[in-house]
């Protein structure tokens, strides 16, 4: 029998178990991320609004942007967003380089479009404890200390859940065999 591995995505990390956050630390880094969002994009319309004399309307306009430069460039750089650094955390691809803003924004993109539920959920079914997003995305959350211990293909993998059939990357490694396996080959 001839089985290949399909090499074709490259070669990524796996990280072990404790390198994986886990939603409550990831929940806070969202918390604190979000009150800071919220402060920025308050004290950015305070300054506008008494320089230029815009209506408070436009409040929630000033939101959006703060939201997806705090989300898609200050993320995945060293600097990392105060909660990522409060909670330890860091934000990775699947080859364990810096994530690039294309990719953040589809991150985010997704963030907007999957229920937080499902999305929450799917930490304890991922054997890395991704959540949707960063699995369709091709990234994953770390802690800032992780170091990966171990290289494999990656390749799509297929899941089933929520009544869906999805296939996103995943690292993988060849099936080692155990010791009775080994004496019933022989």
């Amino acid at each position: 029998m001839n089985t290949k591995i399909d090499k074709s995505l490259g070669h990524g990390g796996r990280y072990n178990a404790e390198s994986h956050p886990g939603v409550i630390r990831r929940a806070l880094a969202f918390l604190i991320d979000l009150v800071v969002i919220y402060l920025n994009a308050y004290i950015l319309f305070l300054l506008c609004w008494m320089t230029l004399e815009i209506p408070e309307i436009w409040q929630q306009n000033f939101f959006w942007p703060t939201f997806l430069a705090y989300l898609t460039i200050l993320k995945p750089s060293s600097m990392r967003t105060i909660g990522y650094r409060v909670m330890k955390l860091k934000i990775v691809t699947l080859q364990g380089t810096k994530p690039s803003v294309v990719r953040m924004c589809f991150r985010y993109l997704l963030w907007l479009l999957i229920h937080p539920i499902p999305d929450i959920l799917w930490t304890s079914a991922d054997r890395d404890g991704r959540t949707l997003r960063d699995c369709f995305s091709g990234t994953q959350v770390l802690r800032a200390d992780a170091v990966s211990d171990q290289d494999g293909p990656i390749h799509l993998s297929r899941n089933f859940g929520f009544c869906w059939c999805m296939f996103y990357p995943q690292v993988s490694f060849p099936r080692v065999k155990t010791a009775s396996e080994s004496s019933l080959a022989t």
